[in-house]
């Protein structure tokens, strides 16, 4: 729920929102007319909080113009006129309540309830979906019967999603601020474009970073990545949601896939330890040739490395070979094996390169 507060009292105005943020509501503040009417244009508000007497004009007047714009959403005037043709004049312009200052902050969220409840066409302060129920202002949830404990942020957040059900997310508002800044700026409207470059696009920058920080803490594991985590969906494509999908389609364990290039590196040795014992020098040796060659200090037209692996049978000189190829692509299958007792005769030779030059069809 946004509620949008129009006060040039810094005090106040601090005070004020600190409390509905405590409740709950997502809030803006503006200390002027021209700032307020900006922010409208680009923000779907729930609520308006308006004190009259404003640095550039009479906020009865801008009530007025707000009501014949075709604007409907819940407007309460605070201020401390308190004679009652002001009260009358308030109510008459399209106010939908009227609190005199100073007043105590659980009126004001009393009377800020009832009016939302009226513009949602509740008679009932509880608001519903399927079979979850909850209840604003006492901050409760019941799901089939059952409460539900939740934490103030995941309860604004819940609150949020009930009430704000249809209306456009935060990263479509930035951007459409940012489209109406240039042309704004194309016109040549320098008081709309500075209205836009000073208040409306970095309140929303602002709203978008709270946002996708709060989504990053939340986690943005591979499991959320995949929707399997329950975690918050995130606009933004990181590492995570990409290793997630390629693991699905390979098989290859996510946390191979998220592990950086230089990460690999600094623990070759650790993990072709781990199903090669006891040949640590070998290890160190072939980790440290494969590590030259990764960092561009080795000839390009020279292959990654030349290693020569003696030894009895049963010492690892094989599952070192299929150990390194999983470390470096992935697969232990990703090796070319020959083997040499096949090759005992001169002409088997051509088995490997090829039957030598002169010979068609079989024919000298």
């Amino acid at each position: 729920m946004r509620v949008l507060i129009v006060e040039d009292d810094a005090g106040i105005a601090t005070g004020l929102a600190a409390t509905l943020k405590a409740s709950g509501y997502a809030v803006d503040v503006t200390s002027t007319l021209a700032l307020a009417s900006a922010a409208l244009r680009v923000e779907p508000f729930d609520l308006v909080l308006l004190d009259l007497g404003l640095p550039d004009g009479d906020g009865l007047d801008w009530l007025r113009q707000v009501r014949r714009s075709g604007r409907v959403m819940p407007v309460l005037i605070m201020t401390a006129r308190d004679a009652l043709p002001d009260r009358v004049a308030g109510l008459d312009e399209g106010a939908d309540d009227y609190v005199v200052k100073p007043f105590d902050p659980e009126e004001l969220l009393a009377r800020m309830r009832v009016a939302l409840r009226r513009s949602e066409g509740r008679a009932s302060p509880l608001l519903r979906h399927g079979d979850l129920v909850v209840d604003p202002a006492g901050h409760t949830v019941v799901r089939n019967g059952e409460t539900v404990a939740l934490r103030a942020k995941e309860f604004a957040l819940l609150l949020a999603l009930l009430r704000g059900s249809g209306q456009v997310l935060s990263r479509q508002r930035l951007e459409q601020a940012r489209k109406d800044l240039a042309a704004a700026e194309r016109d040549g409207n320098f008081a709309k474009a500075g209205e836009l470059l000073h208040a409306v696009v970095p309140r929303l920058e602002r709203e978008l970073e709270q946002w996708e920080g709060a989504a990053a803490k939340g986690g943005t594991g591979a499991g959320e990545a995949g929707g399997e985590g329950g975690g918050m969906l995130s606009e933004q494509v990181t590492s995570a949601h990409i290793a997630a999908v390629v693991s699905k389609m390979t098989g290859i364990p996510t946390t191979q896939l998220d592990m950086s290039e230089r990460d690999k590196l600094l623990q070759l040795e650790a993990k072709l330890a781990q199903t090669v014992v006891g040949q640590d020098h070998a290890l160190r040796v072939i980790a440290d040739a494969v590590r030259v060659s990764r960092a561009g200090l080795q000839n390009p037209d020279r292959p990654l490395g030349v290693f020569l692996l003696v030894g009895p049978t049963g010492v690892g000189k094989t599952q070192l070979c299929k150990a390194l190829a999983g470390q470096l692509f992935d697969s232990e299958e990703a090796v070319t094996r020959i083997d040499m007792s096949e090759y005992s005769e001169r002409h088997s030779v051509s088995r490997l390169v090829g039957a030598p030059p002169g010979y068609v069809d079989g024919h000298g």
